[in-house]
């Protein structure tokens, strides 16, 4: 048996070395050895991440070059590389690299050279009470304005990266369109840098109760004084004349009381006391609650008054007519008898 195998053992080591070379050849064809490219997403949640440090940046996925026949490639599956950062290795602020593993549960598969770090970009965690501000993001309606606008509480603690604290600005918008009266809500805190968003940090408490104060929007008007007559006067008398010393005045107020007046009034004169002549008063203007006078200085006043002037007349009854006499008829003649009448002459004894 011996001598079988070592007789011609060249030729038949060679013939064996030929058949696995075609069988390989053949097998290669159909199913042959490839490498592909995957991203690997890296774990980067806050809970696996130090709370004396915080992202800067996302943590960009890593690539690895996967090995292995075609077929077992073509129903590889990313998920089954799992890649853990090591980041209790962060040592100081800013871009640095710390330890990755990777994990391949795909046994038909093998990685081919697998990167063994990942960079990460990190700030100090740190924390700042700063204040609130209400932010009026659409004012009230016309003839309305706000007068005081305050959030409860006033400041609020931020968290996050210690080196952007200081640019913080914490808001809380209000739209008031639709508002004529005051308002109290809760509202969420924004929190921006620049105008922009921040979203790497924290706020406590995230909503504050906003009131605003809205009254109604000043302005100036002038309006006719009107009289307010009172009382009648006495039998036979009777009013001529009634003229304001001024006739108009400016006021300031709320718009929406000035819109809806047309004259003011003055307080009230008694009729009944008059008598025939001319006759001055001093009178006070009526002002709605909130209105004021302005003066010719330009300052404003609770009060004011007009003078007055009333001329009170007599009444003359006229005097009644004489009555123009009435002529009486004239009488009328007898006609005379007439021939052919049917009358007979008259006989003379």
């Amino acid at each position: 048996m011996p001598d079988i195998i070592a007789s011609n053992f060249r030729l038949k080591l060679l013939a064996v070395v030929l058949t696995l070379a075609m069988w390989g050849a053949v097998a290669y064809s159909s199913n042959p050895p490839g490498l592909i490219t995957v991203s690997v997403p890296v774990p980067q949640s806050p809970a696996s991440i130090p709370s004396t440090w915080i992202l800067m940046a996302p943590v960009l996925p890593v690539h690895v070059e996967v090995t292995g026949a075609q077929s077992d490639l073509n129903g590889f599956r990313v998920s089954d590389i799992v890649a853990t950062a090591d980041y209790g290795a962060i040592r100081h602020a800013g871009v640095q690299e710390i330890p990755l593993s990777l994990v391949n549960y795909d046994n038909a598969v093998q990685l081919y050279q697998p990167p063994k770090v990942v960079q990460v970009d990190v700030e100090p965690m740190g924390s700042k009470q700063i204040p609130v501000t209400v932010v009026v993001a659409q004012p009230p309606p016309s003839g309305f304005h706000v007068q005081t606008a305050t959030a409860s509480p006033a400041t609020i603690v931020i968290s996050g990266p210690s080196g952007q604290l200081s640019r913080v600005v914490a808001s809380a918008p209000v739209v008031l369109s639709n508002q004529k009266a005051n308002l109290v809500e809760d509202v969420p805190v924004r929190l921006t840098i620049d105008g922009r968003p921040v979203g790497d940090m924290s706020e406590s408490p995230p909503t504050v109760q906003v009131t605003v104060t809205i009254v109604s929007a000043n302005t100036t008007r002038l309006l006719g004084v009107v009289p307010s007559l009172g009382g009648t006067l006495r039998a036979g008398l009777q009013l001529q004349s009634i003229s304001l010393t001024p006739a108009a005045v400016t006021v300031f107020g709320p718009e929406t009381i000035l819109n809806a007046l047309t004259s003011l009034s003055t307080s009230p004169i008694n009729l009944s006391s008059l008598a025939v002549g001319s006759q001055r008063a001093s009178l006070s203007i009526s002002l709605p609650a909130g209105v004021t006078l302005v003066t010719s200085t330009g300052s404003q006043s609770s009060s004011g008054t007009v003078i007055v002037t009333i001329v009170v007349g007599q009444i003359v009854v006229p005097a009644s007519p004489t009555p123009t006499p009435v002529p009486s008829p004239s009488p009328v003649s007898s006609p005379s008898p007439t021939a052919g009448s049917g009358a007979g002459p008259t006989a003379t004894p």
